[in-house]
This record gives C-alpha cells, structure tokens and sequence, in this order.
C-alpha cells in the first residue's frame, strides 16, 4: 500500500510540476509575440526567463538550502546510512518542486531525474511518518 501511495503521489508530482513549466514556457512565448516593437519584445522574452529562474534560486536560497543540488547524491548518502532529516522534509520538497517547476519554466537546461528522485525520497519520507505506516517507519 506504502509504495502503491508513493507512485501515485510522485507521479501527479511529476505530471503538475511538468504542466505547470510548460504553462510558464508557453506565457513567455505568448508574451514575448505581443504587438509592440523587436527591442521591447527581446527585453520581455529575457524577463520572462530571468524572472523564473531568479525564483527558483530564491526558493531555494531562502526556503531550503537542502533543496540545491541534483538529489541523486545525498540519497546515496542517505541510503550508505548517513542521517539526513532535514534533507528529507517537506519543506525541501517544496523547494524543491517549485524550484524545478521555476527554472523549467524559465528555460533552463535542467535535467529532472535527480531532483524527482530526491523528490519521491522526501514523499516516501512523509507517508512513513503516517501513523497507518509508522510501524515500517519505527523498524
């Protein structure tokens, strides 16, 4: 039941953050064709990439600085048995969703496996903390 719950909830994690970076692609695209002159159009198109990505390392920076980076290795070193509680909050999943949902949006080249990884850990992390799964938890 755990790990039936933890696909279901990371994969409409993964199917929201990937609409709602595509919605923030096609705004800027639909921004930046606006009737109005090349020079204002080019300095609408950069805003609306910068902005994005300036919120997601905002979110980061202020929210949870344990939400940088890829994922991939502080899960290697969670699972080598290394304790990492706040790696694994809600709060750096936050930061770490709409932190990728910002910098996908704003077009940055961003590779989303590691972070879905990190992503699903902190969600796997959350449901063992649920009274109906706390004996998995507690073991």
């Amino acid at each position: 039941l755990l790990l039936a719950l933890l696909g279901i909830l990371s994969s409409a994690l993964a199917f929201v953050i990937d609409h709602l970076a595509r919605e923030l692609q096609l705004l800027r695209l639909r921004l930046s064709h606006m009737d109005v002159s090349h020079a204002v159009g080019l300095v609408i198109w950069a805003a609306c990439a910068v902005v994005p990505c300036l919120v997601s390392a905002a979110c980061v920076h202020l929210v949870s600085p344990h939400a940088a980076g890829s994922g991939i290795p502080i899960m290697k070193a969670a699972l080598s048995g290394a304790a990492m509680e706040k790696y694994l909050s809600l709060r750096t999943l936050f930061a770490k969703a709409l932190g990728l949902c910002a910098a996908l949006g704003g077009g940055l080249p961003v590779g989303k496996e590691g972070p879905f990884v990190h992503m699903a850990s902190c969600l796997a992390h959350a449901l063992c903390r649920l009274p109906v799964f706390a004996p998995l938890f507690s073991q």
